[in-house]
């Protein structure tokens, strides 16, 4: 896997240029354009590079090699970091099944109500009997989370708050049918309308708050593996 350039793109999905990253993490634009460049392939930096870009994802991937850029004499090579480490919860959670909407306006994807597999359960999800996975379809939150990649939700965890990531399903228009699910940044919440927002392409989506069958927080990764 090319790390530099999936970071390069993030990078500037967000907006920011090598120096701001460099300075949100403290260390410097060269490291940064090495990374990105192909020059550095093994980095002490990427764990805190590919969190600070949102695609920490690629961490639980086990996508990472541990090392540092310039080693001094006689320093010793770092070991596989924490986060690398396999997950080692039991291979129980259910990963739902999806159907794909007919068009962009049926949503991400359906919930078909079937279990697909059995994956493994994260550390933070341990006991928890309502917890899910999804195995995402579209690329509408890239960077923060891509296509085949999956995402976590809990029927038991707390409500959603203004900045969440959310999975959202509405009721279906059709009788027997599921609604269409649509996975989003939480923007706005009232009685009357919830406001959602995605980054690819950016836009934002309103909602009668009559129309959600429920709306679940989107777990982030690194509190899945509780860090």
């Amino acid at each position: 896997m090319e790390l530099g350039p999936l970071i390069k793109d993030a990078r500037n999905a967000l907006g920011w240029s090598q120096a701001e990253l460099a300075r949100r993490i403290g260390v410097s634009q060269v490291a940064i354009k090495k990374i990105e460049d192909g020059q550095t392939r093994r980095s002490k930096h990427l764990t805190s590079v590919l969190a600070a870009v949102g695609l920490k994802h690629l961490i639980l991937d086990g996508a990472l090699m541990a090392g540092d850029d310039e080693p001094e004499p006689n320093a010793a090579i770092a070991g596989q970091p924490e986060l690398l480490k396999p997950l080692g919860g039991a291979r129980d959670l259910p990963v739902m099944g999806t159907a794909v909407g007919g068009s962009e306006e049926d949503g991400d994807f359906r919930l078909n109500g079937d279990v697909l597999e059995r994956t493994t359960r994260p550390p933070a999800l341990a006991g928890r009997k309502r917890a899910f996975a999804v195995n995402l379809i579209t690329n509408s939150m890239y960077p923060l989370y891509r296509a085949g990649k999956k995402i976590y939700a809990d029927e038991d965890g707390r409500r959603p708050e203004i900045g969440d990531e959310v999975l959202l399903e509405l009721y279906s228009d059709e009788d027997g049918e599921p609604g269409p699910v649509y996975v989003k940044t939480l923007v706005a919440r009232g009685a009357r309308t919830i406001v959602v927002s995605q980054y690819n392409p950016p836009k934002e989506l309103r909602f009668d708050a009559l129309r959600v069958k429920q709306m679940l927080r989107i777990i982030p990764y690194d509190e899945l593996l509780g860090v």
